[in-house]
């Protein structure tokens, strides 16, 4: 069992990691969520109200309609790949070929595009999905036929094997639950004999979503603060150790690395493109400004700035917040100057500007 050195984090895995999961690793990989229709209804599913079962798009935390916008958001995190989810893209497969076309246009071949969908394939649908440029498929395999997957009924191998026969590098993802060994072990060695190139195995998660599927089935988190479900990894672990000597590739996804190395890379690329000269940047590479709680006039603009020596570009207007907006420490400077309340505010970076605490200068 191997951990990616060069991304210093519990991400374990044997034999070699897809391309897809090294750039996702690097934060490297624009997140396209094409669409929340999907033909199925998994107890599990993670994705929230205002996506699932409505035909949306949201490029990283954007909702967007238009494929510029679309461009727009991978380039202001120098994306070097796209990962395209849902609900199931490939209900949308129509709008998903002309994105994975746009991307390629626009950003170059070795823009890395893998695709993940609960749909088995037809060998029509994978051509079609090859001509865009798709590089990578990811299959979704539902628990209630890991034990009888190998039925022909199942279609899995068949779409394994026309993606192979069509030269598209495949695999399998699902998550991990605790009390499924015997059924996932028997999922991994059958995907193995297809022909599959990898296997991605994530640890279960619970949210706010899921969570009452989740614990109507006795599935507990591991503390207050992790929403990685009991057992998931131990297990995940165990598949890993059952097929360690064999020529095979699985690689398992824990929720910390979803979260502290994934998420926190992805958002770092786009806070070094989209910070102003009044931004910090912290370790978990969110932003930090002040608020200035006034109305952002001209008149007011102009008298802090003339008033406090306050240098063009280090305050601005914040038309969202209706306030004027400026460093930290220019803030902390002229708070008992000003008749105005100030607040720190930290934030995501993301286009929807996420805040993660907000602290008052008085």
């Amino acid at each position: 069992m191997k951990v990616d050195p060069t991304l210093q984090d519990p991400s374990s895995y044997i034999g070699k990691l897809s391309e897809g999961c090294v750039l996702c690793g690097l934060g490297a990989k624009m997140v396209l969520f094409e669409t929340g229709l999907c033909s199925r209804s998994c107890f599990y599913c993670p994705i929230s109200e205002k996506k699932s079962g409505h035909d949306v798009i949201y490029a990283n935390e954007r909702p967007v309609s238009e494929i510029s916008e679309v461009m727009e958001e991978a380039a202001l995190m120098d994306a070097l790949g796209t990962g395209i989810t849902g609900g199931d893209p490939l209900a949308a497969i129509g709008r998903t070929c002309q994105h994975i076309v746009e991307l390629k246009r626009r950003f170059g071949k070795a823009h890395h595009i893998h695709l993940y969908t609960g749909t088995l394939a037809s060998k029509e649908v994978l051509r079609a999905l090859i001509r865009a440029g798709l590089d990578e498929i990811r299959f979704h395999i539902p628990p209630e036929i890991w034990d009888s997957v190998e039925l022909s009924d199942s279609g899995l191998g068949d779409s394994i094997r026309e993606a192979k026969e069509l030269g598209l590098y495949c695999g399998i993802e699902v998550p991990v639950f605790p009390e499924l060994e015997k059924e996932l072990i028997k999922l991994c060695r059958w995907t193995m004999e297809a022909g599959a190139d990898f296997i991605n195995l994530n640890e279960l998660e619970m949210n706010y979503i899921n969570y009452k599927h989740l614990k109507a089935r006795n599935y507990t988190t591991r503390s207050d603060i992790s929403s990685a479900v009991v057992g998931s990894a131990e297990l995940a672990k165990g598949v890993l150790s059952h097929f360690g000597k064999l020529n095979c590739n699985i690689h398992f996804c824990t929720v910390a690395f979803k979260d502290g190395v994934q998420l926190k890379n992805r958002i770092g690329r786009r806070a070094r493109n989209v910070m102003k000269p009044y931004h910090e940047i912290t370790e978990d590479n969110t932003l930090v400004r002040a608020l200035i709680e006034c109305s952002p006039t001209d008149d007011n603009l102009l008298t802090l700035q003339k008033d406090f020596d306050i240098p063009d570009g280090m305050i601005e207007r914040d038309h969202v917040n209706s306030c004027l907006t400026t460093a930290w420490y220019i803030a902390e400077e002229i708070n008992d100057h000003i008749p105005f309340r100030c607040a720190i505010v930290e934030e995501y970076p993301t286009y929807d500007r996420l805040e993660v605490e907000r602290r008052y200068l008085d």
